[in-house]
């Protein structure tokens, strides 16, 4: 399924891992996720200036690893199905019930994520440049602030753009003639569940 949130350029890239959402917590396919609490914690989405991200969300899964998608029976919560992403809303004894959890694309130093853009590139001066720094969009984690768009790289930003459609050029090569979707690599990475 192609979302509009974060895509792994390269799925080969990575391995996945299901992590328990944490209580009333809302994740949308495509979001960019952390994990809290050690490694009995728990997943959210990574929406807050100084979040690291752990990966990206691929899926909703049952405690046995079953799919939303094949298997509702075990699910609690609402789950709502959408073109742009499906969301999950996870219920307030999640984290002691059901325990649904999220299908998370683990993200390393070297992942090369599809990732669109709050607006078009060239809308703030160099976000359409290779090489520019981005910060997390707070108000929505499947999307990059692109007036958060910096040459220089700070404590506040998360990714940076790499070279995509050709060597000047940050657009996805799937999506040639997208404004807003580009080729990042993560460098708020969390290295482990925390």
């Amino acid at each position: 399924m192609l979302y509009d949130g974060f895509r792994i350029h390269r799925p080969s890239d990575v391995e996945v891992e299901n992590v328990i959402i944490g209580n009333t917590i809302t994740i949308t396919l495509g979001d960019a996720v952390k994990t809290t609490g050690g490694s009995t914690g728990y997943a959210e989405p990574a929406d807050a200036v100084a979040d690291e991200v752990y990966g990206i969300a691929v899926d909703f899964v049952d405690v046995d690893g079953f799919s939303y998608k094949t298997k509702t029976t075990n699910f609690d919560g609402t789950f709502t199905e959408a073109a742009a992403g499906d969301t999950y809303v996870s219920a307030s004894d999640n984290l002691t019930d059901k325990k649904i959890a999220v299908r998370i694309a683990i993200i390393g130093v070297n992942t090369v994520l599809s990732a669109k853009l709050s607006a078009a590139k060239g809308t703030t001066s160099g976000s359409d440049k290779v090489g520019t720094y981005y910060g997390v969009l707070t108000t929505n984690s499947t999307q990059i602030g692109e007036t958060t768009a910096t040459g220089t790289k700070s404590g506040n930003t998360a990714y940076m753009s790499v070279s995509g459609l050709a060597s000047d050029n940050i657009t996805d090569p799937n999506i040639p003639d997208s404004t807003t979707r580009i080729l990042v690599k993560c460098i708020r990475l969390q290295s482990a569940r925390s």
